[in-house]
């Protein structure tokens, strides 16, 4: 349940890293928020990520984010298995 736990923070970090940069190129951010000041930049960009686009996609982000780590934490599940399967009937030639 531990590894499970890590894969799903790192994939959660990921999904919101992602949305966050995709929210970078909307129409409404360079309109309303967007100055040529980098450090404003930063801020209004975070304030229009925390404000708009998270309130509409946090459930997108939290499913999706579990279903891949399930999906993950079900692949290495498998791998380990089929390893030791085929490490112990290599034994038995």
């Amino acid at each position: 349940m531990r590894i499970f736990f890590k894969y799903w923070v790192y994939i959660f970090v990921l999904l919101l890293v992602v949305v966050y940069i995709l929210s970078l190129n909307d129409e409404i951010y360079f309109l309303k928020y967007h100055q040529n000041i980098w450090y404003k930049d930063i801020i209004k960009s975070l304030k229009y990520f925390i404000l708009w686009v998270l309130p509409f996609y946090w459930f997108l982000i939290l499913t999706s984010s579990f279903l891949v780590a399930l999906a993950v934490k079900l692949t290495v599940f498998l791998f380990s298995k089929i390893k030791i399967q085929n490490f112990s009937s290599s034994n038995k030639r």
